[in-house]
């Protein structure tokens, strides 16, 4: 019983919370709050996997699906989140699977990542890209670090636990003083020293790794971020088929070092047969415009190499042995190489490809609904 109280706690906060949050997404996009065509069907439909749907969801997306037979693949997202979520990525691995500092460890080739400097783990000692005690700690001067990273021009430091949406991302750039002394130092002149890892906000865990220079045809949408590539894969419960069933660009705002949304930024749509991009630009409440960065999307862009990216994702979700349904953000970096920033196993964010009215599981969507509906029968949830 204790067991049922708890996800019961957790699905009705989830309910709450996200009935608020879509009821809100409604009014700022002028869209009525009012039973939509096809939503009975919808709601029951997925009652397989919740006593209560909300109907926000579907009133909110289905004017993003212009299909209505493409209306079954939108995904409620209180139940996205705790209930497929928590089936196709368990929570007993996700500590692991989350923490950047363990890709270098099981992540091939070597050079999925960006170039990694150093690194803390669970507020140990400082740690060099092999995982050995470095020569920098917590009393290092600005100077004695600018000298261990002597090849970097610019480099990024970030949370790698529990974190999300692009906080507590900075960069520091290389500068001079007058007597050729060589330090590392933010947009607000703080220098990069052992006691600004220790005072790091979160210093417990985090890593260092020298900037990536990204491609110049994703550059030309915003040149101070790195825009990163989400793609949303999902390996099937059946034949370990990895999906790529949705992708966009994320374009940051110009001026910001994150391409994150919450930052300003915005998505759109990639044809993940073609690497061509839709002609709508999207922000997190769904708003569509045509430009961004003083750049008409009416254009017609193709990101290059995109077999390879898309490739290379299906190789990373392959890797994640444990976690099924991943949210990868890649860019393409200056040599052509696709680098894997980091992938997301929580939070899926169901709501961006289905802004982009993409089929959320492409046609996997049914066995997703009975694996967890199996599984919710055993776990007696339901």
């Amino acid at each position: 019983m204790y067991k049922k109280a708890k996800f019961w706690y957790i699905d009705n906060h989830a309910y709450k919370f996200y009935s608020k949050q879509f009821k809100a997404y409604l009014e700022m996009n002028c869209i009525p709050n009012e039973p939509a065509e096809g939503e009975d069907e919808y709601i029951k439909n997925w009652k397989r996997l919740s006593s209560r749907v909300e109907p926000y969801s579907y009133r909110l997306f289905s004017k993003y699906f212009i299909e209505k037979e493409m209306r079954k693949y939108i995904v409620p997202e209180d139940i996205g989140n705790t209930v497929i979520e928590h089936y196709l990525n368990p929570i007993q691995y996700k500590a692991f699977y989350k923490d950047k500092n363990m890709f270098a460890k099981y992540l091939t080739p070597k050079d999925s990542l960006p170039k990694e400097l150093l690194r803390r783990i669970d507020g140990g000692c400082f740690l060099d890209a092999g995982y050995k005690v470095s020569k920098i700690n917590g009393n290092s001067s600005q100077y004695e670090i600018a000298r261990e990273f002597e090849e970097c021009q610019r480099i990024i430091i970030k949370p790698s636990a529990n974190s999300c949406s692009g906080v507590g991302v900075k960069l520091f750039t290389r500068t001079q003083n007058s007597q050729g002394e060589s330090s590392f130092a933010d947009e607000n002149g703080i220098y990069l020293n052992g006691g600004y890892l220790n005072k790091y906000n979160y210093g417990n865990n985090f890593v260092i790794q020298e900037a990536i220079v990204q491609h110049p045809y994703l550059s030309q949408f915003c040149s101070t971020s790195v825009n990163t590539i989400r793609l949303c894969t999902y390996r099937s419960v059946l034949d370990e088929k990895v999906l790529v069933f949705a992708a966009a660009l994320r374009i940051g705002h110009e001026g910001s070092v994150v391409d994150n949304l919450h930052a300003g930024g915005g998505f759109v749509n990639i044809d993940v047969t073609t690497g061509v991009l839709g002609h709508v630009i999207y922000d997190q409440y769904g708003r569509m415009s045509d430009s961004i960065n003083d750049i008409d999307i009416h254009n017609d862009f193709q990101i290059p190499h995109w077999d390879q990216i898309r490739d290379f994702g299906i190789s990373i979700a392959k890797q994640n042995r444990h976690m099924r349904l991943l949210a990868l953000d890649v860019t393409l970096d200056i040599e052509n190489h696709p680098r894997l920033m980091e992938y997301n196993v929580e939070q899926f964010a169901f709501w961006i490809p289905m802004f982009m009215g993409k089929r959320v599981f492409g046609d996997r969507i049914e066995e997703v609904i009975e694996y967890c509906h199996c599984k919710l029968l055993l776990d007696h949830r339901i």
